[in-house]
């Protein structure tokens, strides 16, 4: 009981040192915020440029994704062996109605001779 409680004092004290620390970065002064009223006009970003850094961002994004793809497809097809055991998706999602076909597929998955 008393490991555990210190465990929880001491994380509830870091959560408080890490509240009152990032406390201060939450409240400007005015004259930081009048600065940086003044460093960019009002108007500085149109929704124009802001469609074409999206479509930017989303075209990363895609040619990305399709190098991974890409990746693990050569991957897959040079460095992945095939499975040896055998068994094909019909056997193993077709479901025995018989007490000879559930032993018979127990005994090619476990490969028991």
């Amino acid at each position: 009981m008393k490991h555990n409680l210190s465990k929880t004092s001491i994380i509830l004290s870091l959560a408080a040192l890490v509240l009152i620390v990032s406390a201060g970065t939450g409240f400007c002064a005015a004259d930081a915020v009048q600065q940086t009223g003044q460093a960019l006009p009002q108007n500085s970003i149109t929704f124009h440029a802001a469609v074409i850094k999206f479509l930017k961002a989303m075209g990363g994004v895609a040619l990305s994704s399709f190098i991974i793809y890409a990746g693990l497809t050569i991957y897959n097809k040079y460095f992945v062996k095939p499975p040896l055991d055998g068994n094909s998706e019909e056997d193993v999602l077709k479901t025995p109605h018989s007490t000879d076909e559930a032993l018979t597929f127990f005994i090619k998955k476990n490969k028991i001779k």
